[in-house]
């Protein structure tokens, strides 16, 4: 899945002939969105992407059509099997229509992606070589053939499929009435008609009603590839520890040395560049909700519904007797003496005995 970069692409196609290659949503709803900003069709732009059959692709296309025919038109100019769920191959069995993966990833080597290169490779190889081992361990304590993430969608499923209606026509083929649309399922083929078995190799909430309905176990129509067994595989391989670099032998030759580095003007940028729409993390996540207006904006203390007087003030504003504030020595509420007046003083003495006997001066 790439952003379609124009190298990328070009690059892919050479070393990768054989691959299938994704737009990532996110990246075209960027560009789309820039040039179509009506809400109606951005949010039927997902659902365009996320559908699973051509139906439901259909419905959104046409609904883009009827509210801007230039949107239409920019879209089906970008191959509708690169970026919309029902259109991609099922040999692979992932549903994902964004590269959000990659953000995990980059979360993995924001520590160390500043380090010099070997540094940084040594980092890396570090790291996956603890995950391999992790995750090997962690598969082998778990107590059914599938992983949890895969026994989430599972459950997920087999509760929506409860109370849907199966007609069982013969053979491997079923008839189910999911009001107000009817889908077939094809055991045989491991095919229904709404789409999702094909694209997540998981029964759907239809194929569960038809597993429910014979009464049979659920594990043989689950993808190969999403077994534990197959999980298991991934991570079999082992990165093997590498010794200390005082052991390695010595090889005789020119030293390679890195390229020059020639330094840009500015302070370097760290951060990735974000969407003008995209909420920056040191901003405010939530809703700022006055306590007594319910209005959004501010908060209680600085509502202008409630009258000034009304209004609590802080302990630090009041004058309290005793306490120095700045150029002023505070008595009582009433009585503020300058702070340069000499204590020692009989008139300091005699102002201090009149208004409290507590700071009468020995």
């Amino acid at each position: 899945m790439s952003d379609r970069q124009k190298g990328l692409l070009k690059a892919i196609s050479e070393v990768f002939s054989n691959a299938f290659n994704r737009y990532c949503a996110r990246h075209i709803f960027a560009n789309f969105k820039s040039y179509f900003p009506d809400v109606k069709v951005r949010n039927l732009f997902w659902a365009a992407s996320r559908s699973t059959n051509i139906k439901d692709f259909n419905v959104a296309m046409e609904g883009i059509k009827a509210v801007d025919l230039g949107a239409y038109t920019w879209l089906k100019d970008i191959p509708v099997d690169n970026w919309s769920k029902h259109a991609f191959g099922t040999d692979v069995k992932v549903d994902h229509v964004t590269n959000n993966l990659t953000e995990s990833f980059n979360s993995q080597i924001d520590s160390i992606r500043n380090k010099p290169i070997l540094q940084l490779v040594e980092s890396l190889r570090t790291k996956v070589m603890k995950k391999f081992s992790k995750r090997e361990q962690k598969a082998k304590d778990w107590l059914t053939d599938l992983p949890p993430s895969v026994r989430a969608k599972v459950n997920k499923f087999q509760r929506e499929g409860r109370h849907i209606q199966v007609i069982h026509v013969g053979n491997s083929e079923f008839e189910v009435l999911h009001e107000p649309v009817t889908v077939l399922v094809d055991f045989s083929k491991a095919i229904c008609d709404c789409g999702v078995w094909q694209i997540y190799g998981i029964p759907c909430k239809h194929a569960m009603a038809c597993i429910t309905h014979l009464g049979v176990s659920l594990i043989p129509y689950v993808a190969s590839c999403l077994s534990k067994e197959a999980y298991m595989l991934t991570y079999a391989g082992k990165i093997h520890p590498i010794p200390d670099e005082s052991s390695w032998p010595q090889i005789k030759g020119d030293k390679v040395h890195p390229p020059a580095n020639k330094r840009k003007p500015g302070r370097s940028k760290l951060a990735r560049r974000t969407e003008s729409d995209e909420l920056a993390s040191h901003k405010r996540s939530y809703v700022l909700r006055c306590g007594v207006c319910k209005a959004i904006g501010h908060n209680k203390r600085t509502c202008p519904n409630v009258p000034s007087h009304a209004k609590k003030k802080k302990k630090s504003d009041e004058l309290a007797p005793g306490k120095c504030t700045g150029n002023f020595f505070i008595l009582t509420s009433r009585l503020i003496i300058p702070t340069h007046c000499d204590p020692s003083s009989l008139v300091f003495s005699a102002i201090a005995t009149a208004a409290s006997p507590q700071y009468q001066v020995q």
